[in-house]
């Protein structure tokens, strides 16, 4: 392999554990190669999670100040909804940020790939690019931000589900539902279930555990229960069996309080957590694993002596700032090759190996 095609920090992955780290190491003088399929900067979170989704959500609550009219001696209709214009604005507020990240590229020395990566060896990987060519890599450091995707129940017609994917990816075309199911009532589900409710759709939200948003503080979560549920019907406790499909209509049969109930839709929203992804050729680097996930130390340093695993990959906090705030752990920890690091990051109890 040529010494050209050695780099100091390759990088998979371009969300909030990648690229937070890539512009830091890039300052610190490494050589940095990045890579991500999507072929720009932002990851899940632009892509199709935080970012589309606060978009359109914002379309809703403005559309919701009219419910508020009466209250302030105003008088008037309340606006109608263009699903597709919603759709629209979505992707333009993507596209906002997209560019954006472009110029962020444009102005450092990373060397970005729209690529898939591939684990070919200990320290050497491959990059299978967008336009079809391919990029042999040898890496002294690497930074495994690839995050994760939307988890789908092992139960017969869970494919017939959408997911966030569908929902909130750029140029997503999804005629709007009159009634939704939405299987899961986390942060995902009952955020979404709120905003489609706000712009016409009937929904239906199906939690397995016995109080919504589950992990969340109770009180909290009674409380929002309390008043999501004057607009959403909401189902505890209820073990999704199946998912079928009759022309138009979607049946999601359920079991609560040993009694099988079914509902009916036109579209189903799969919202029951996200799952770590990991790079083909995984095995190579010896990880240790546990529950999908690759474990670190609070580092987030792998037993790999090369590899460091920021953000959803690692399990401890699927969300995109906690990313953020790892991926830079991650590099400081690379920058400072083996010593202990400085108060920026004074949470962390363990020096950099």
């Amino acid at each position: 392999m040529k010494e050209a095609d050695r780099v100091d920090v390759l990088i998979l992955g371009a969300g909030g554990a990648g690229y937070p780290a890539a512009f830091f190491l890039d300052h610190a003088g490494y050589s940095v190669v990045m890579a991500d399929p999507v072929g720009n900067l932002g990851g899940n979170c632009l892509a199709e999670g935080c970012v589309p989704s606060k978009a359109v959500r914002e379309a809703a609550l403005v559309r919701g100040l009219a419910d508020k009219f009466a209250s302030f001696g105003l008088q008037g209709n309340k606006p109608g909804v263009d699903w597709h214009s919603v759709l629209a604005h979505k992707d333009r507020v993507q596209w906002t940020r997209y560019n954006q990240h472009r110029a962020e590229i444009s102005g450092s020395r990373v060397r970005f790939y729209s690529a898939r990566g591939v684990i070919t060896g200990p320290d050497t990987a491959r990059l299978e690019l967008a336009d079809g060519g391919v990029h042999e890599l040898r890496f002294d450091h690497l930074i495994l931000g690839i995050g994760s995707r939307p988890a789908r129940l092992p139960i017969p017609g869970a494919a017939l589900a959408l997911t966030s994917h569908d929902l909130f990816r750029l140029g997503a075309d999804l005629s709007p539902p009159s009634h939704l199911i939405v299987i899961g009532g986390g942060y995902i589900g009952v955020e979404t279930a709120s905003m489609l409710q706000g712009l016409g759709s009937a929904v239906t939200v199906l939690e397995y555990a016995p109080q919504l948003l589950p992990g969340f503080d109770l009180e909290l979560a009674d409380f929002l229960r309390s008043q999501i549920a004057q607009r959403v019907r909401i189902e505890l406790a209820a073990q999704v069996l199946d998912i079928t499909r009759d022309g138009d209509t979607y049946s999601v049969r359920y079991r609560q309080n040993d009694t099988e109930q079914n509902v009916r839709g036109d579209a189903v929203l799969m919202a029951a957590g996200r799952v770590a992804v990991l790079p083909e050729g995984a095995g190579l680097l010896a990880m240790p694993m546990e529950h999908g996930h690759v474990v670190v130390d609070e580092t987030l340093h792998t037993g790999n002596p090369k590899v460091w695993a920021p953000g959803d990959v690692n399990g401890r906090s699927m969300l995109f700032h906690s990313a953020v705030r790892q991926s830079l752990v991650a590099a400081r920890c690379i920058a400072a090759d083996g010593r202990a690091v400085g108060r920026s990051i004074r949470w962390i109890s363990m020096p950099c190996r």
